[in-house]
């Protein structure tokens, strides 16, 4: 055999073999080139999707964190309106039935730890001025 020979039959020698091979190589690098656009196109798409639901999550953990904090507010508005609350913060140690407000008020103050229940206390704080000396 011939190195002529040898050669034609490696390198496909008919030129219907050619178009074989051609239109293969160009089928395959087509559709190779079709899964790199349509794997960028998705690698985006999935990242937007993700910033839009990271964004809406947010949102929605803002929002929840705004109305606790409104319905706290409204509850800490109502227990400073109670005139019980107002006279027992106001008298000091003055108040002689302080055990009878004070338990009318509890009472009170349990219907909202009822109602709510992320409340387990609340909490009323009267600060007493220190007792003066007139030693001077």
């Amino acid at each position: 055999m011939s190195t002529r020979h040898v050669s034609s039959r490696m390198w496909f020698g008919s030129l219907e073999s050619r178009f074989y091979l051609i239109f293969t190589v160009v089928f395959f690098a087509s559709i190779l080139g079709m899964q790199i656009v349509a794997f960028r196109f998705t690698v985006s798409a999935v990242r937007d999707a993700t910033i839009q639901t990271k964004t809406t999550l947010l949102e929605q953990l803002v929002e929840r964190i705004n109305t606790y904090i409104a319905g706290m507010e409204r509850i800490s508005q109502a227990v400073i309106s109670d005139p019980d609350v107002t006279l027992y913060l106001k008298a000091g140690e003055a108040l002689q039935t302080e055990q009878t407000l004070v338990a009318g008020i509890e009472e009170r103050l349990s219907h909202y730890i009822q109602a709510r229940e992320d409340i387990s206390s609340i909490l009323i704080l009267r600060v007493c001025p220190p007792p003066q000396n007139n030693s001077s």
